[in-house]
């Protein structure tokens, strides 16, 4: 068996903790803090190796969640990791992947690639706003569905 290891933005530590626990993984520990002029600073604290899976929700504050992100994805790959698998439960900037009108930004779009730019080989994301975001990724891109866990959950709980 394969053990990956499992590094947590700071929206989604506790998520990615369970994965680790869940999984029988490896959490590698993450800093992420600001600088008095609110940038953002990240160090990977752990040794990493081939088989990472990043875990960071993108919602909000979209835009601080986002640059995290990018900063663990650019600093992973900087470490010679090639292969960074990325997961993320709420995908921010979703709602626009196409131009309804002259001149509108496909936020999307931008996001994928910055992803893509900032290092990720792979992208897991659950129920996107739409289903032809993960086409405008060039790398692998899955959209999973919770709807049979939360049905099942909802049937049987509430």
């Amino acid at each position: 068996m394969v053990i990956l290891m499992i590094i947590g933005g700071s929206s989604s530590q506790k998520l990615a903790a369970n994965i680790a626990h869940e999984m029988g993984d490896v959490l590698c520990p993450l800093e992420s803090r600001k600088f008095p002029d609110g940038e953002r600073y990240v160090r990977i604290k752990g040794e990493v190796e081939e088989g990472v899976v990043v875990v960071q929700s993108t919602g909000y504050p979209q835009d601080e969640n986002l640059m995290e992100l990018f900063l663990i994805l650019k600093t992973i790959r900087d470490m010679g990791i090639s292969n960074i698998r990325t997961v993320i439960p709420y995908f921010g900037y979703g709602r626009q992947e196409k131009s309804f009108n002259y001149g509108e930004a496909v936020s999307a779009k931008v996001v994928c690639q910055l992803i893509e730019f900032a290092g990720a080989s792979s992208i897991y994301s659950v129920n996107l706003h739409e289903q032809s975001i993960c086409d405008l990724f060039k790398i692998p891109a899955y959209n999973l569905s919770a709807m049979s866990a939360i049905a099942n959950y909802v049937e049987n709980n509430v």
